[in-house]
């Protein structure tokens, strides 16, 4: 198989408890499920099912994966490009299942064309099946997601941080913050690639204050974001990639991808990751996603403000009615057409001309305090997980 660029990654991961398919092994134990949009916009949900450890003759003890698959609904996808690769703990890889333009009928995304991977040794949090996949019939790129072994890995189903360019859009900037850097080392160790609101700045709420220092971390391939009071004050943390190097801080249009959770919830603080004017006029718009109060059950919305001067209107909005707890993978494609959101690879809607910016704008993970509410409790801490960004310019 003649593997392409990769695509945008998008992937909602769910661990659950019993398997429903009928050709999985009935010793499962837990079952994966993921989704990622490959090159030519086509949506694959992928599954993958891990059983009992067992031990072989030879005395090698292994973990059972005999159930890894994908479908799609998508009317085109007849034939598939796919490869299903086996790795061990210590990132050997063990075997590769694979087929080029294979023909297939995935009924609409109720059929899975299934295989069954080379049982790799036990290893919790580090065995894994990394799946590639791509429509066979249109040329554009594919589209990656892994399924680690469960019982030790702090992402149990996991995306590969998305490589290379897209059809119209240039990559220019992604980090899989893969150096680590705790708590106080954050400016040191990521300030060339970084730049966040500094102590003592206070966010919008003025009931928060933004502290690199105390609040942003970087941990097992994870930017963290530990948001918490000390002393009676809250402490919150807005980072910003530097897309353009030390050059200009924003850019006209773009694609902006992040890969995020929040474990459990933070009531009393929230997430604005926007899109904010260079010229810190607000009357020339902002685009918000993923937007929304970090308490229990709170869902994420996406917002444009009206770009006419009257920045408390919303030009657009939509509630995805998806909570923070489980991965996901939140997109903005901001053309001058208009401003797409994307959640797990589902179009959300696209704002219209009046909430569509037509200046310079920069990407900031601004979270913060809840607006129009009393500062949170000083007992309430939590963390917002970061996996991996990526940033396009338009070409």
């Amino acid at each position: 198989m003649i593997f392409k660029k990769l695509a945008t990654v998008s992937v909602s991961a769910a661990m659950l408890g019993a398997a429903t398919l009928s050709s999985v092994p009935a010793e499962a134990t837990t079952t994966q499920n993921a989704s990622c949009v490959d090159g030519g916009g086509t949506t694959w949900k992928v599954r993958s099912v891990w059983g009992v450890e067992f031990t072989k003759d030879s005395g090698e003890r292994v973990v059972t994966n005999d159930w890894t698959g994908f479908t799609s609904s998508a009317s085109a996808a007849t034939t598939v490009d796919y490869s299903v690769r086996t790795y061990d703990g210590a990132g050997k890889l063990l075997q590769t299942l694979g087929e080029q333009d294979r023909a297939f009928g995935f009924a609409s995304g109720t059929k899975f064309l299934d295989r069954n991977p080379q049982n790799p040794a036990t290893a919790p949090g580090k065995a894994k099946i990394v799946v590639r996949l791509g429509d066979g019939n249109d040329g554009f790129g594919t589209c990656v997601v892994t399924f680690v072994q469960p019982g030790g890995s702090s992402r149990p189903v996991t995306s590969s941080m998305p490589v290379g360019n897209l059809p119209g859009w240039k990559q220019i900037f992604t980090d899989d913050f893969n150096v680590d850097a705790p708590r106080g080392s954050w400016t040191k160790a990521y300030g060339n690639r970084w730049r966040a609101y500094p102590e003592p700045w206070r966010d919008t709420s003025k009931n928060g204050m933004y502290s690199p220092g105390r609040v942003l971390s970087a941990n097992n391939g994870l930017m963290d974001m530990y948001i918490h009071s000390e002393g009676g004050q809250p402490y919150v943390a807005a980072p910003e990639p530097r897309i353009n190097g030390s050059g200009d801080r924003g850019q006209l249009y773009g694609r902006y991808s992040v890969r995020f959770r929040v474990p459990k919830p933070i009531p009393g603080y929230k997430t604005a990751w926007l899109l904010w004017p260079d010229s810190n006029k607000n009357a020339e718009g902002e685009i918000d996603f993923p937007e929304g109060d970090l308490s229990s059950g709170s869902t994420i919305h996406a917002y444009a403000h009206d770009v006419n001067g009257t920045h408390s209107h919303n030009a657009f909005a939509a509630n995805s009615r998806k909570t923070y707890t489980d991965w996901h993978v939140a997109t903005i494609e901001w053309k001058p057409t208009g401003v797409t959101y994307f959640l797990d690879g589902v179009n959300l809607g696209t704002a219209p001309k009046l909430g569509t910016p037509k200046t310079k704008m920069h990407w900031i993970l601004q979270t913060e305090t809840e607006l129009g509410r009393n500062a949170p409790s000083t007992s309430v801490s939590g963390h917002v997980q970061v996996d991996w960004v990526a940033v396009y310019k338009r070409v």
